[in-house]
């Protein structure tokens, strides 16, 4: 059997490198998930700082004996507060949901990417054995050359 220095090639070495790129793009997509989804948190928290500042604003007020139309106005403040906390918790809901489905994403391109670098790895192993099968022919062949030149 000749020895050949073929080089290892993995045949679906362009599809690793296709689910690699994948992979680094859905890692890059659920990272702005998740720093949009703490922006919309971080913004929520301002609204509540806000609100009990307000509150404090009204009950120094109150304190001072503010005016029933000043009341008013506080109520109508506050009840339009309550409304964007609302709507913020729903913008929080949906860039939770949109972190989870960039993670679910991110979970299969990895897995993918996995089971293509075990099919290498596995060819690697393969390779490497039939590697060492051709060297121990060769060195089986030396040394019976070896052995017969001894005996002439």
């Amino acid at each position: 059997m000749p020895y050949s220095a073929k080089k290892f090639s993995f045949r679906l070495q362009t599809l690793l490198n296709i689910e690699e790129n994948k992979e680094r793009q859905a890692q890059q997509a659920f990272k702005k998930a998740i720093e949009e989804q703490r922006r919309q948190e971080a913004i929520l928290e301002q609204q509540k700082e806000e609100m009990v500042r307000s509150q404090q604003a009204m009950l120094n007020d109150i304190q001072q004996g503010a005016a029933p139309q000043q009341l008013a106005a506080y109520d109508a403040y506050f009840h339009g507060l309550v409304e964007q906390m609302d709507a913020q918790q729903k913008r929080i809901a949906e860039a939770a949901q949109a972190a989870e489905t960039a993670r679910q994403h991110l979970a299969e391109c990895s897995k993918k990417k996995k089971t293509l670098e075990k099919l290498k790895e596995t060819a690697l192993e393969n390779y490497n054995d039939e590697v060492r099968k051709v060297e121990n022919t060769l060195m089986d062949e030396i040394g019976s050359v070896m052995v017969a030149r001894k005996g002439q």
